[in-house]
């Protein structure tokens, strides 16, 4: 974006207090990396970026382009800026900011109390063919939503079993927002993506869970949390400890998704495709990304040892998300 004079203005994005958020939350303990796993014919190789350091889409891109794998990308839309005065726009960001905090506030649905069973985290991975993937496109397309708001609504129907029953709360999923508004910027490592709350409710259709993201994107909520992490980047590294361990670590949520898009790279023999997984802790237990590359869709799903989910609860999981993506309308 392009001031009168002709000087490129720099979006504020809370890169510096994420970052500095990310190094505290590890030095207590918590899980801060973003795993992303390669599949080809011999097997799966994970790759382990922290995200003190990068966020999910530029990590991809550093991995892709290392490899010398990208040739095109369809990144995830981004959010309009706002183009209102300088007050105007901070009054309503501070706004958001009330939002995020009565948002924290609420309740979420949380997961079954279960006996653990492994002492460390632990993920898995579905690869879907392209033949899959497209008819997860098409599912998409039938419903009226994107395929985004499709794969949310998928994964809400998917774990629902194993969360307590609840006439009154919903399931809250925490929704990275990307901010990049080129290729060329998400080259850079730093962190450029914000995160949105979304309630979702057992009934919900995939139209009902389109509609809430829209609407949380088109609020700008995303900001809220960058006007948090701001804020926060003012206290000491001790204060800030505990305020992310009292809180962030402790407010249950069902967990976080996020999609990547759409990436084209070389065609390889052999190569299967891509996918990732966000950090976990016992706020957040279960992270699940997406990434479609080369039109196969790949997904992670990284579990938090609190949750006590047995390898046959996280294949019943996998399978349930899987016949939900693909489902005809």
């Amino acid at each position: 974006m392009m001031s009168r004079n002709g000087v490129v203005k720099k979006q504020i994005t809370g890169g510096h207090a994420f970052k500095r958020s990310f190094h505290l939350f590890a030095e207590l303990g918590f899980d801060t990396s973003i795993l992303y796993a390669a599949k080809d014919v011999t097997g799966i190789q994970t790759i382990e970026i922290p995200h003190s350091d990068y966020d999910g889409m530029n990590g991809l891109v550093k991995l892709l382009t290392d490899k010398g794998q990208i040739t095109e990308t369809s990144f995830p839309p981004v959010p309009p800026r706002d183009e209102s005065g300088f007050l105007v726009k901070w009054f309503k960001r501070i706004i958001q900011f009330f939002r995020v905090l009565v948002q924290f506030s609420r309740k979420s649905r949380e997961w079954k109390e279960k006996p653990r069973c492994e002492s460390t985290i632990v993920c898995d991975w579905i690869f879907l063919s392209e033949e899959e993937t497209q008819k997860t496109r098409q599912s998409a397309k039938k419903r009226g939503v994107s395929v985004n708001s499709h794969l949310l609504h998928s994964l809400n129907g998917a774990v629902r079993p194993y969360l307590e029953p609840s006439e009154k709360d919903n399931s809250t999923w925490i929704v990275p927002v990307s901010l990049y508004e080129s290729f060329e910027e998400a080259k850079a490592p730093g962190i450029k993506t914000s995160i949105m709350e979304v309630n979702l409710a057992d009934n919900d259709t995939a139209e009902i869970v389109h509609a809430k993201v829209k609407k949380e994107v088109d609020l700008q909520s995303y900001w809220g949390t960058i006007v948090a992490v701001l804020l926060n980047d003012f206290l000491s590294d001790n204060l800030n400890r505990k305020i992310l361990a009292s809180t962030v670590a402790k407010k249950k949520r069902v967990g976080t998704f996020s999609n990547l898009g759409r990436w084209c790279g070389k065609e390889e023999k052999g190569f299967v495709g891509w996918a990732v997984v966000p950090p976990v802790h016992p706020g957040q237990p279960l992270g699940v990304g997406a990434v479609e590359y080369n039109g196969a869709l790949g997904v992670g799903m990284k579990w938090d040892p609190c949750l006590g989910m047995t390898k046959s609860d996280r294949e019943t999981v996998k399978n349930s998300f899987k016949a939900y993506c693909v489902s005809e309308v």
